[in-house]
């Protein structure tokens, strides 16, 4: 299925790429290096906060997933059904005149197709078109046939929210480890980040210049930075090349805004939960 542009912002039309971002196997394996050590409450902080971000970029997913079990749920659902045939039953003996060794064998009858019913229902595979239903909330019109906007804007602002959020959370990580290990080293507590080279070298000092290379210069992080700063003080404004107006450093863009996708926030994640467990790891080396 082809992606859209509605109301020119840009969003994934395949609804499977909302299903995870966060990595749980890596989150689980990053909190037990950092489970009663001192970076304890920093990496709960840190893991809470993306967990949060991305149940909120998977929103669209988890949307049509409950749909999908509720409507599964109905359709086992043979309550009504097997009512139906109790009450079929008294009906029948109520106005046919029927001995009463025929009336019990009508109810046993009754009761052993309403069990046999029962296990066809819960036994024949039921399939819900997940995909259909996520389009037709993508492509709802009004009665004039203009489209109803409120559902892709919401895809759309979800992304772009959300990658924001996991970038912070990152960021603030990383502000909290430098923070532990400059007090440690019998400093001050109020640390903050400024990219003017500062946070590169306390980082190189205090635990090796190859985690400052990967956690903070490393393109992808730089580019991840950039993209941030974009969303948060520019409305995601960015500056391209007229020669590919709808592009900027691999990202899409639409009208000078740059476009996040639900793949770009999956990459995110698993870039930052890497980093992020690559700069603790190197940490508690110097925090014991």
């Amino acid at each position: 299925m082809l992606d859209d542009t509605v109301m020119r912002v840009y969003y994934e039309r395949s609804l499977e790429n909302y299903a995870q971002f966060y990595d749980h196997p890596l989150g689980r394996k990053f909190q037990a290096l950092t489970n009663g050590t001192k970076l304890d409450q920093a990496a709960g902080i840190l893991c809470g906060t993306w967990k949060a971000a991305s149940n909120t970029m998977r929103l669209p997913w988890l949307s049509i997933a409950s749909i999908d079990q509720m409507g599964l749920d109905a359709a086992i659902d043979t309550t009504a059904k097997r009512h139906f045939l109790v009450k079929l039953s008294a009906v029948l003996q109520q106005h046919l005149s029927m001995p009463k060794g025929l009336a019990l064998e009508l109810d046993a009858l009754v009761h052993k197709v309403g069990q046999e019913f029962v296990h066809a229902e819960k036994t024949t595979k039921k399939t819900f078109n997940r995909q259909l239903l996520w389009e037709s909330f993508l492509d709802l019109e009004k009665d004039d046939g203009s489209p109803v906007v409120e559902f892709p804007m919401a895809v759309w602002g979800s992304q772009q929210i959300g990658y924001s959020a996991a970038y912070h959370a990152y960021e603030n990580f990383l502000r909290k480890v430098i923070e532990l290990l400059i007090v440690k080293e019998g400093g001050k507590l109020g640390y903050r980040i400024y990219y003017d080279g500062r946070v590169q070298r306390d980082v190189a000092r205090l635990i090796g210049q190859s985690i400052s290379d990967q956690c903070i210069d490393d393109p992808a992080i730089k580019l991840a930075k950039e993209i941030r700063n974009s969303l948060a003080h520019e409305g995601g404004f960015v500056e391209v090349d007229p020669a590919t107006p709808n592009e900027y450093q691999d990202f899409l863009v639409v009208d000078s805004i740059v476009q996040v996708t639900a793949s770009k926030n999956r990459q995110l994640f698993l870039l930052l939960q890497e980093r992020a467990h690559l700069f603790a790891e190197a940490a508690l080396k110097k925090l014991v």
